[in-house]
């Protein structure tokens, strides 16, 4: 998906059934650090951003593998010039894609979008675009796993739709909107298990603000962490527990309080600008899944979590069983 929207071209991961050349390892590599040097970003300069680091150990350079892989792909539609211009036809500009997009706000205004913008941009896709809504994936089916009856419920709305002629197959993100309980059990999920578990961070103005009745300076840190925000049980009563009907049964006034608390793609104007893509992305492959296979956990077996700034997942082996009469 990722590699369709930024590139016009898919990546090979499905089709070749491998990790091409590890960026799934190096994602994750690269997720540890990030998790520690963006809390202590003065340690940065000491590690990967000192120069001399590359030189003293050359091997370190796979921490790079997101921009290697980037300019990989990159070179497949075009190049850069030695004097570090993209080269890219007026054939190549017209797609809707990313790739095609920047490169034609940069051919318009040079200054507004340098190559090095283009490249960092597209590498930011790469890197952001692929591990959250996989987390994501993973926590929506763990928690229907472990609870059967939620499963069927998805199911049987998923199959009554489908006997009503209200679903394509494979189902479009149109349909799929209008399916009331798979967007609960969505929301819940992401509610349950944001992809972000640590803070996301905004700095105080110049002239300060009052938060909640106190004075804070201009130029503070300040921050929500996701996780604790959606398990506020003045918001969200057990909020250990998933409930997909607290969104369809909630009324008005308490189901906007639950939305204002929802912040599992942050907020306001520094909300993830992939959210609706990611979307997109839960809504047609969660129904597909459930539709075509009954999938399961053996009883007693839990997943592992790990927060690296990403809260990724060690999922444990399912049994996946094709659905009769699918």
């Amino acid at each position: 998906m990722v590699g369709e929207i930024t590139f016009a071209q898919q990546f090979g991961f499905l089709s070749q059934g491998s990790d091409i050349d590890g960026m799934m390892g190096a994602i994750e590599g690269m997720l540890s650090y990030a998790a520690i040097c963006g809390q202590m970003p003065e340690l940065h300069p000491f590690l990967l951003g000192n120069p001399l680091f590359p030189i003293l150990l050359p091997q370190m350079e796979k921490w790079n593998q997101t921009l290697v892989f980037t300019l990989k792909a990159l070179n497949n539609r075009t190049k850069i010039s030695r004097d570090g211009e993209l080269e890219l036809d007026n054939s190549q500009a017209a797609g809707g894609d990313m790739l095609s997009r920047l490169a034609a706000v940069k051919s318009l205004d040079p200054l507004k979008m340098s190559t090095t913008d283009v490249v960092v941009a597209l590498a930011g896709n790469v890197f952001a675009g692929s591990d959250t809504t996989a987390i994501a994936l993973r926590a929506i089916l763990y928690f229907l796993m472990k609870h059967p009856d939620k499963m069927h419920r998805l199911q049987t709305e998923i199959d009554n739709a489908a006997d009503a002629g209200k679903i394509s197959k494979p189902i479009s993100d149109k349909e799929a909107r209008a399916l009331p309980y798979l967007n609960a059990v969505i929301k819940e999920a992401l509610r349950l298990h944001s992809s972000v578990g640590l803070l996301l961070e905004r700095h105080v103005p110049a002239a300060g603000v009052t938060l909640c009745g106190k004075y804070i300076p201009g130029g503070t840190i300040v921050g929500i962490n996701p996780w604790a925000l959606q398990h506020d049980p003045a918001v969200y009563p057990k909020p250990h527990v998933f409930d997909p009907e607290r969104w369809l049964e909630a009324p008005p006034e308490h189901l906007a309080a639950m939305d204002r608390s929802f912040f599992a793609f942050g907020g306001g104007n520094r909300v993830c600008i992939g959210k609706n893509i990611s979307y997109i992305e839960m809504r047609k492959i969660i129904p597909e899944l459930v539709r075509e296979f009954d999938i399961s956990l053996p009883e007693g077996v839990e997943w592992k979590v790990k927060n690296m700034w990403f809260t990724q997942q060690s999922m444990p082996k399912c049994m996946v069983k094709r659905r009769t009469g699918m």
